[in-house]
């Protein structure tokens, strides 16, 4: 049995039709040309390009899905560690969602656009690291004096990850 299918079969919270979904998809994916719209992955699929909107719209615990994935091909002697990393993303366009100062390390300033912070799984011993989780960071509403700092949030992300998929 393949990989995805078996780590898709041990996700007990995740009903069948959903999973076959996601099969579906992830199939899907890796045979695409170009990008990925619900236009093109309806051209080489029986789906209508609606049906993969709505697919869309529906949860997933991404996290669970890809802890399974990581514990499926790292074995457990290894060494392995969680590391969070930010990365600047500019965004063009004056009103888009998240839009604010963030560092960005490629010009060594601040600059206006989104960050996102990647908390991943890393196998030492492997020389590996896996994705676990993704999430857009918030930005504060008064640089002068933000509520929490960016240490704040991502120690979050940390927490509600690590501490919901136990």
């Amino acid at each position: 049995m393949r990989l995805p299918q078996r780590v898709l079969n041990r996700l007990k919270q995740t009903k069948k039709p959903q999973r076959h979904v996601v099969a579906h998809l992830l199939g899907l994916m890796r045979m695409l040309p170009g990008r990925a719209t619900f236009r093109t992955m309806s051209r080489y699929s029986p789906e209508h390009e609606r049906t993969f909107a709505r697919w869309y719209d529906t949860d997933l615990d991404w996290v669970s899905l890809h802890k399974t994935a990581i514990t499926g091909v790292v074995p457990s002697a290894h060494e392995q560690a969680l590391i969070l990393d930010a990365s600047f993303v500019p965004t063009s366009g004056k009103h888009p969602s998240g839009l604010a100062r963030f560092w960005n390390g490629r010009h060594s300033r601040p600059e206006k656009g989104r960050e996102i912070s990647t908390l991943a799984w890393l196998d030492l011993t492997g020389h590996c690291a896996y994705c676990l989780s993704v999430e857009q960071t918030p930005p504060s509403p008064d640089p002068s004096a933000p509520e929490a700092t960016r240490m704040d949030v991502s120690l979050d992300q940390r927490s509600r990850v690590v501490t919901a998929h136990d």
